[in-house]
């Protein structure tokens, strides 16, 4: 009997410390929800102008993916965030996702609901221009140079961008022509891994991910040093 009062006391004990440890655990996790709920209602994004003519939407759209980006909120309007299943986590994407909502109803009137859907109906709207336009972007990709660009970040996003939209469009090519026009556009300010990257693709051993895996190591690197001058 005295062993049998001495297990029931031990699991008493026990389902005390667990209910201790549950109420401490809730109390973190209301405090850190809070913590986020907390800064993303100061979060300020930095501003850029409006969107309004469909010729200004190339420039545009490289702006917002930067400054975005510098948020650590650019996947919300590349890719589809999956919801997370804790609560912190959900309450973090909720405000992510109503802050990018905001941002871009600020700059292009009418735009709300799903962050991507939003940014892709804004791209929709402003894309679908003549095939004058599609000819000027092909021209601008097989005439890209890194040279004209401060950092090597603005170069792949101009790259990326040129190569998605003609994706869209009559004048879509396979990965390997992308793959030339990137590399002979950093011909000259990185000649030995141009030579590299040349030889790999006529060896059949470089992919357009592994390109961009190559570009953006050096972008990396680039970044804790002074950007390239353009000189006019």
């Amino acid at each position: 009997m005295a062993a049998m009062m001495t297990m029931f006391q031990q699991f008493q004990q026990f389902l005390q410390t667990q209910a201790e440890t549950q109420k401490q655990t809730n109390q973190l996790l209301k405090a850190q929800t809070q913590a986020v709920m907390a800064s993303a209602s100061h979060r300020k994004i930095q501003a850029i102008d409006k969107l309004t003519k469909q010729e200004d939407f190339p420039v545009w759209r490289d702006d917002i993916l930067r400054v975005l980006k510098r948020a650590g909120l650019e996947e919300y309007v590349t890719t589809t965030v999956t919801e997370p299943e804790d609560e912190v986590g959900k309450t973090q994407w909720n405000n992510n996702r109503a802050d990018i909502e905001e941002y871009i109803r600020a700059m292009v009137p009418g735009q709300k609901g799903d962050p991507k859907k939003a940014f892709d109906m804004v791209a929709q709207n402003f894309e679908k221009g003549s095939s004058d336009s599609n000819v000027k972007m092909a021209q601008e990709l097989a005439n890209i140079r890194r040279a004209n660009f401060g950092k090597l970040e603005a170069f792949q996003l101009r790259i990326n961008y040129l190569c998605d939209r003609l994706n869209d469009t009559k004048f879509k090519m396979d990965d390997e022509a992308y793959i030339w026009f990137c590399l002979k556009g950093i011909e000259k300010e990185y000649s030995s891994l141009y030579d590299r990257l040349v030889a790999n693709v006529e060896n059949g051993k470089l992919t357009w991910g592994e390109l961009v895996m190559e570009l953006q190591r050096l972008a990396v690197g680039e970044n804790v040093q002074p950007a390239i001058v353009r000189y006019q």
